[in-house]
Protein backbone atom coordinates (compact mmCIF):
# COMPACT_ATOMS: atom_id res chain seq x y z
CA UNK A 1 0.00 0.00 0.00
CA UNK A 2 1.19 3.49 -0.90
CA UNK A 3 0.93 6.35 1.64
CA UNK A 4 2.41 9.59 3.07
CA UNK A 5 4.54 8.93 5.94
CA UNK A 6 2.94 9.57 8.87
CA UNK A 7 3.30 11.76 11.84
CA UNK A 8 5.18 9.61 14.90
CA UNK A 9 1.78 10.83 17.01
CA UNK A 10 -0.48 8.50 14.48
CA UNK A 11 1.44 5.35 14.76
CA UNK A 12 -0.20 3.04 17.60
CA UNK A 13 0.89 1.74 21.01
CA UNK A 14 2.60 -1.08 21.46
CA UNK A 15 1.05 -4.14 23.49
CA UNK A 16 4.52 -3.74 25.83
CA UNK A 17 3.49 -0.16 26.37
CA UNK A 18 -0.04 -0.43 27.07
CA UNK A 19 0.44 -3.28 29.58
CA UNK A 20 2.86 -0.92 31.30
CA UNK A 21 0.34 1.74 31.79
CA UNK A 22 -2.08 -0.78 32.91
CA UNK A 23 -0.27 -2.18 36.17
CA UNK A 24 1.78 0.91 36.84
CA UNK A 25 0.02 3.37 39.31
CA UNK A 26 -1.90 6.77 37.88
CA UNK A 27 -0.27 10.37 39.21
CA UNK A 28 -1.40 11.73 42.50
CA UNK A 29 -2.36 15.22 42.92
CA UNK A 30 -1.64 16.61 39.49
CA UNK A 31 1.51 14.85 39.17
CA UNK A 32 2.95 14.17 36.20
CA UNK A 33 2.32 10.88 34.81
CA UNK A 34 6.02 8.82 34.66
CA UNK A 35 4.62 5.88 32.17
CA UNK A 36 6.49 6.81 29.25
CA UNK A 37 9.73 6.74 31.20
CA UNK A 38 9.19 3.58 32.73
CA UNK A 39 8.69 2.17 28.81
CA UNK A 40 11.46 4.09 27.45
CA UNK A 41 13.82 2.24 30.25
CA UNK A 42 12.15 -1.10 29.44
CA UNK A 43 12.74 -0.11 25.34
CA UNK A 44 16.18 0.71 25.36
CA UNK A 45 17.31 -2.11 27.25
CA UNK A 46 15.59 -4.66 25.26
CA UNK A 47 16.69 -2.82 21.97
CA UNK A 48 20.30 -3.69 21.68
CA UNK A 49 21.18 -7.21 20.80
CA UNK A 50 21.14 -9.66 17.74
CA UNK A 51 17.64 -9.88 15.90
CA UNK A 52 16.35 -12.15 13.07
CA UNK A 53 14.16 -11.49 10.53
CA UNK A 54 12.24 -14.35 8.95
CA UNK A 55 12.46 -15.84 5.64
CA UNK A 56 11.39 -13.06 2.52
CA UNK A 57 12.84 -11.10 -0.58
CA UNK A 58 11.78 -7.24 -1.46
CA UNK A 59 12.51 -5.74 -4.39
CA UNK A 60 12.06 -2.20 -6.44
CA UNK A 61 11.76 -0.93 -9.91
CA UNK A 62 9.88 1.68 -11.91
CA UNK A 63 6.01 0.36 -13.02
CA UNK A 64 5.38 0.02 -16.62
CA UNK A 65 4.98 3.00 -17.60
CA UNK A 66 7.58 4.10 -15.86
CA UNK A 67 5.59 7.01 -13.99
CA UNK A 68 5.57 5.49 -10.58
CA UNK A 69 7.85 3.34 -8.50
CA UNK A 70 6.74 -0.57 -7.49
CA UNK A 71 7.85 -2.06 -4.00
CA UNK A 72 7.57 -5.94 -4.13
CA UNK A 73 7.45 -8.52 -1.35
CA UNK A 74 7.60 -11.76 -1.00
CA UNK A 75 7.56 -14.26 2.24
CA UNK A 76 10.34 -16.45 0.49
CA UNK A 77 14.04 -16.60 0.50
CA UNK A 78 16.23 -16.94 3.50
CA UNK A 79 16.28 -15.35 7.06
CA UNK A 80 18.27 -12.16 7.64
CA UNK A 81 20.17 -11.36 11.01
CA UNK A 82 21.08 -7.81 12.12
CA UNK A 83 23.33 -6.32 15.26
CA UNK A 84 21.37 -3.64 17.13
CA UNK A 85 23.94 -2.08 19.43
CA UNK A 86 24.48 1.09 21.70
CA UNK A 87 25.73 4.34 20.49
CA UNK A 88 26.15 7.65 22.10
CA UNK A 89 24.28 9.26 19.80
CA UNK A 90 21.51 6.79 19.95
CA UNK A 91 21.53 2.99 18.53
CA UNK A 92 24.22 1.43 15.83
CA UNK A 93 22.37 -1.09 13.13
CA UNK A 94 24.29 -3.50 11.20
CA UNK A 95 22.95 -6.46 8.89
CA UNK A 96 25.27 -9.73 7.54
CA UNK A 97 22.96 -9.06 4.62
CA UNK A 98 24.89 -7.10 2.49
CA UNK A 99 22.79 -5.63 0.22
CA UNK A 100 21.50 -3.98 3.40
CA UNK A 101 23.64 -0.88 2.92
CA UNK A 102 24.12 2.30 5.34
CA UNK A 103 21.06 0.99 7.62
CA UNK A 104 19.78 3.30 10.16
CA UNK A 105 18.00 2.46 13.60
CA UNK A 106 15.39 4.99 15.79
CA UNK A 107 13.59 4.35 19.38
CA UNK A 108 10.87 7.23 20.11
CA UNK A 109 9.69 7.77 23.90
CA UNK A 110 6.89 5.12 23.25
CA UNK A 111 8.78 2.15 22.21
CA UNK A 112 8.14 2.91 18.22
CA UNK A 113 10.94 1.25 16.42
CA UNK A 114 12.19 2.42 12.85
CA UNK A 115 14.84 0.51 10.93
CA UNK A 116 16.03 1.72 7.06
CA UNK A 117 18.68 0.47 4.60
CA UNK A 118 19.84 1.97 1.41
CA UNK A 119 18.06 0.35 -1.61
CA UNK A 120 21.38 -1.38 -3.30
CA UNK A 121 19.42 -3.09 -5.99
CA UNK A 122 16.40 -1.51 -7.67
CA UNK A 123 15.42 2.23 -7.45
CA UNK A 124 18.15 4.74 -6.69
CA UNK A 125 17.68 7.16 -3.96
CA UNK A 126 14.88 5.19 -2.03
CA UNK A 127 15.08 3.75 1.73
CA UNK A 128 13.86 -0.24 2.39
CA UNK A 129 11.88 0.33 5.81
CA UNK A 130 10.86 -1.97 9.16
CA UNK A 131 8.53 0.34 10.77
CA UNK A 132 6.92 -1.00 14.19
CA UNK A 133 6.65 -1.31 18.29
CA UNK A 134 8.11 -3.51 20.61
CA UNK A 135 5.71 -6.36 21.35
CA UNK A 136 7.88 -7.53 23.76
CA UNK A 137 11.92 -7.36 25.18
CA UNK A 138 12.41 -9.80 22.64
CA UNK A 139 9.80 -8.77 19.51
CA UNK A 140 9.64 -6.28 16.85
CA UNK A 141 6.04 -6.26 15.29
CA UNK A 142 5.43 -4.06 12.41
CA UNK A 143 5.75 -3.45 8.47
CA UNK A 144 8.49 -3.81 5.77
CA UNK A 145 8.16 -0.86 3.40
CA UNK A 146 10.38 0.65 1.24
CA UNK A 147 10.21 4.86 1.35
CA UNK A 148 10.88 6.84 -1.83
CA UNK A 149 10.83 10.99 -0.97
CA UNK A 150 8.33 11.58 1.44
CA UNK A 151 5.96 8.55 -0.17
CA UNK A 152 6.24 4.81 1.72
CA UNK A 153 4.78 1.63 0.41
CA UNK A 154 4.54 -0.72 2.75
CA UNK A 155 3.41 -4.28 2.61
CA UNK A 156 0.11 -5.16 3.72
CA UNK A 157 1.28 -7.94 6.01
CA UNK A 158 2.75 -7.38 9.42
CA UNK A 159 6.20 -8.81 10.12
CA UNK A 160 7.59 -10.00 13.25
CA UNK A 161 11.34 -9.64 13.88
CA UNK A 162 12.66 -11.92 16.72
CA UNK A 163 15.65 -11.34 18.97
CA UNK A 164 18.01 -14.23 19.51
CA UNK A 165 18.06 -16.00 22.92
CA UNK A 166 22.03 -16.91 22.73
CA UNK A 167 23.62 -19.65 25.45
CA UNK A 168 27.28 -20.89 25.46
CA UNK A 169 25.73 -24.37 25.79
CA UNK A 170 24.45 -23.81 21.78
CA UNK A 171 26.47 -26.91 19.71
CA UNK A 172 29.17 -25.82 17.49
CA UNK A 173 26.94 -27.09 13.99
CA UNK A 174 29.36 -24.58 11.90
CA UNK A 175 32.75 -26.25 13.56
CA UNK A 176 34.53 -22.99 13.63
CA UNK A 177 33.85 -21.14 17.00
CA UNK A 178 37.53 -22.26 18.29
CA UNK A 179 39.27 -21.22 14.90
CA UNK A 180 36.96 -17.54 15.07
CA UNK A 181 37.83 -16.44 18.25
CA UNK A 182 42.01 -17.51 17.15
CA UNK A 183 41.64 -15.66 14.26
CA UNK A 184 39.82 -12.60 16.17
CA UNK A 185 43.15 -13.21 18.32
CA UNK A 186 45.38 -12.80 15.57
CA UNK A 187 43.19 -9.34 14.28
CA UNK A 188 43.95 -7.82 17.75
CA UNK A 189 47.09 -8.17 17.53
CA UNK A 190 47.65 -6.62 14.29
CA UNK A 191 49.02 -9.73 12.07
CA UNK A 192 46.64 -12.74 11.03
CA UNK A 193 48.77 -16.14 9.93
CA UNK A 194 45.71 -18.00 9.09
CA UNK A 195 45.85 -18.75 5.60
CA UNK A 196 43.33 -16.40 3.71
CA UNK A 197 41.92 -15.48 -0.25
CA UNK A 198 39.80 -12.35 -1.05
CA UNK A 199 37.50 -13.53 -3.30
CA UNK A 200 35.99 -11.26 -6.60
CA UNK A 201 32.53 -12.70 -7.57
CA UNK A 202 31.37 -12.57 -11.24
CA UNK A 203 28.61 -14.77 -13.41
CA UNK A 204 29.14 -16.04 -16.77
CA UNK A 205 25.35 -15.84 -17.20
CA UNK A 206 24.49 -12.17 -19.06
CA UNK A 207 21.38 -12.17 -16.97
CA UNK A 208 22.87 -11.98 -13.68
CA UNK A 209 24.21 -8.51 -12.20
CA UNK A 210 27.44 -9.16 -9.67
CA UNK A 211 27.63 -6.74 -6.52
CA UNK A 212 29.43 -3.40 -7.52
CA UNK A 213 32.94 -3.37 -6.81
CA UNK A 214 33.21 -1.45 -4.41
CA UNK A 215 30.80 -3.49 -2.43
CA UNK A 216 32.15 -6.80 -2.91
CA UNK A 217 35.08 -5.78 -0.46
CA UNK A 218 32.53 -5.92 2.03
CA UNK A 219 32.36 -9.83 1.68
CA UNK A 220 36.00 -9.85 3.13
CA UNK A 221 36.86 -7.64 5.69
CA UNK A 222 38.79 -7.90 8.91
CA UNK A 223 38.40 -5.84 12.19
CA UNK A 224 41.26 -3.25 12.69
CA UNK A 225 43.25 -4.10 15.92
CA UNK A 226 42.49 -1.11 17.64
CA UNK A 227 38.62 -1.94 17.59
CA UNK A 228 39.33 -5.33 18.83
CA UNK A 229 41.49 -3.94 21.29
CA UNK A 230 38.65 -1.45 22.51
CA UNK A 231 36.44 -4.18 22.39
CA UNK A 232 38.62 -6.29 25.14
CA UNK A 233 39.03 -10.39 25.35
CA UNK A 234 36.91 -12.19 23.46
CA UNK A 235 34.17 -14.08 26.27
CA UNK A 236 32.45 -16.62 24.21
CA UNK A 237 31.84 -17.31 20.83
CA UNK A 238 28.15 -19.04 19.98
CA UNK A 239 26.99 -20.72 16.87
CA UNK A 240 24.13 -18.70 15.36
CA UNK A 241 22.90 -20.35 11.70
CA UNK A 242 23.93 -20.88 8.44
CA UNK A 243 22.94 -18.92 5.22
CA UNK A 244 24.27 -18.10 1.71
CA UNK A 245 25.25 -14.40 0.80
CA UNK A 246 23.68 -12.46 -2.09
CA UNK A 247 26.32 -12.23 -4.31
CA UNK A 248 24.68 -10.57 -7.48
CA UNK A 249 20.98 -9.98 -8.94
CA UNK A 250 19.31 -11.09 -11.80
CA UNK A 251 17.91 -7.99 -14.62
CA UNK A 252 15.44 -10.97 -15.77
CA UNK A 253 13.85 -11.67 -12.63
CA UNK A 254 14.77 -9.06 -10.15
CA UNK A 255 15.53 -11.43 -7.50
CA UNK A 256 19.19 -11.70 -5.94
CA UNK A 257 21.74 -14.35 -6.73
CA UNK A 258 22.89 -16.06 -3.65
CA UNK A 259 26.47 -17.69 -3.67
CA UNK A 260 26.56 -21.54 -3.77
CA UNK A 261 28.94 -21.80 -0.19
CA UNK A 262 26.94 -21.84 2.69
CA UNK A 263 28.92 -19.51 5.68
CA UNK A 264 28.69 -20.05 9.37
CA UNK A 265 26.84 -17.01 11.69
CA UNK A 266 28.92 -16.38 15.09
CA UNK A 267 27.77 -14.31 17.71
CA UNK A 268 31.09 -13.08 19.56
CA UNK A 269 30.87 -12.19 22.98
CA UNK A 270 33.45 -9.52 24.18
CA UNK A 271 34.24 -7.83 27.40
CA UNK A 272 33.19 -4.89 26.31
CA UNK A 273 30.57 -5.68 23.83
CA UNK A 274 29.28 -7.71 20.81
CA UNK A 275 29.45 -8.75 17.04
CA UNK A 276 27.86 -10.62 14.34
CA UNK A 277 30.55 -12.85 12.84
CA UNK A 278 30.14 -14.49 9.62
CA UNK A 279 33.15 -16.96 7.94
CA UNK A 280 33.35 -19.68 5.18
CA UNK A 281 36.39 -21.47 4.98
CA UNK A 282 37.50 -23.54 1.57
CA UNK A 283 38.05 -27.38 1.98
CA UNK A 284 41.14 -26.86 2.33
CA UNK A 285 41.36 -24.60 5.38
CA UNK A 286 41.86 -21.07 3.31
CA UNK A 287 39.27 -18.71 4.46
CA UNK A 288 37.48 -16.84 1.43
CA UNK A 289 34.78 -15.29 3.58
CA UNK A 290 34.77 -12.66 6.63
CA UNK A 291 32.47 -10.43 8.19
CA UNK A 292 31.80 -8.94 10.77
CA UNK A 293 29.38 -6.41 12.56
Amino acid sequence: MNRTFPSTAAMPLSVFCLLLATVAPGPANGAPSRHVESVTVEAENALPGIWRFPPHERRSDWSELGTDIVAKFAAVGPEKYCRIGRADSGYTFNCLEIAERSPRATLDRLSRVSLSWTVLFGVPGCRWTFRGHLQSETELFGHLGMMCGMVLREKTEPMTITKMALSESTPDAGGHAAYLRRLLEEMANGEVTEPYARPYFYSSDPAAKPLPVDVQPLLFTFLPPYSLQLLGKVTAVIYVAEYYPIVGWRYDEGNPVYSDKQSSIYAVEFENGERLCTLHRRPDGVLDRFQCV
